[in-house]
């Protein structure tokens, strides 16, 4: 069965597997990396359970099939669900190192309402559904390569590293640390002038999170193009650096606004 029309625009051409033992697409992606599996039953029944009828074959080709992804713990598919509609189940793999997907799935509840996280739907201990982001959005790094090298445009730039931060400092007051965004890379997205974080599963919940030094520590001295970002924003790092120490002694709007406001300053004639 192939998607065609109103079912979603994004999903023209992509294949819907019918949630059956007997397909080698639903095989491959529940047991993977194995053929087969013991625990394929189980996983088969529970998703049944949840709504879920089809996975959705569609994205880059690993092996034979199109997937959205796989990391060294889960693979992520695109699943359509009778309750919920179509959108991103990752599931975790046959032979991760985590034994469950409960504690990301708890953080992604935590998080929902702030709207810095896609909208998350349910989750087990074998899988997580959440919202698809979609080609509408852009990896933070994409987004600045192409405003850095092809745009060229402050304004445009200040905004979102202003948006960006305000996203990492809310993240910060609520005392959870990300965990990997000291390089950032398929972590933050760009959605529509909206900021998205995804991959909660190394989080912690510590007494002084580091989300937005983090960052900030990329865009300083690993981001690739970092000299001529900081040309184009007109901004001595030397100054960014004094901030940030004073940020981490104390989290407070006030010294969020000495980041913008050092972002927005004149350039010099």
């Amino acid at each position: 069965m192939v998607i065609r029309g109103n079912f979603e625009a994004s999903l023209l051409d992509a294949r819907m597997h019918r949630l059956d033992e007997s397909s080698d697409f639903i095989r491959y992606i529940l047991c993977f990396p194995k053929k087969n599996c013991n625990e394929l039953y189980d996983r088969l029944g529970n998703l049944v359970d949840d709504g879920f009828t089809h996975l959705i074959e569609y994205g880059k080709i690993y092996d034979e099939y199109h997937i959205i992804g796989k990391g060294y713990s889960s693979i992520v598919v695109l699943a359509y669900n009778k309750y919920y509609g179509s959108g991103l189940l990752k599931i975790r793999r046959i032979d991760s190192r985590r034994k469950t997907l409960e504690y990301e799935g708890i953080v992604l509840d935590y998080l929902d309402k702030t709207g810095y996280t896609p909208k998350l739907y349910l989750w087990r201990k074998d899988y997580i559904f959440r919202e698809y982001l979609g080609p509408q959005c852009m990896e933070f790094n994409e987004l600045l390569d192409h405003i850095v090298l092809e745009e060229k445009d402050r304004a445009r730039l200040t905004l979102v590293l202003k948006k960006v931060s305000s996203a990492l400092y809310f993240l910060d007051l609520l005392g959870i640390d990300h965990g990997e965004l000291n390089r950032p890379y398929k972590h933050i997205y760009w959605c529509k002038s909206n900021v998205k974080i995804i991959d909660w599963e190394s989080s912690s919940f510590v007494r002084k999170p580091h989300n937005l030094t983090s960052v900030f520590s990329f865009l300083m001295y690993r981001y690739k193009y970092r000299e001529k970002l900081w040309n184009i924003i007109g901004v001595d790092i030397e100054e960014i650096k004094d901030i940030l120490k004073e940020y981490k002694v104390k989290r407070s709007i006030t010294v969020l606004k000495k980041i913008f406001m050092l972002l927005e300053q004149p350039l010099p004639y």
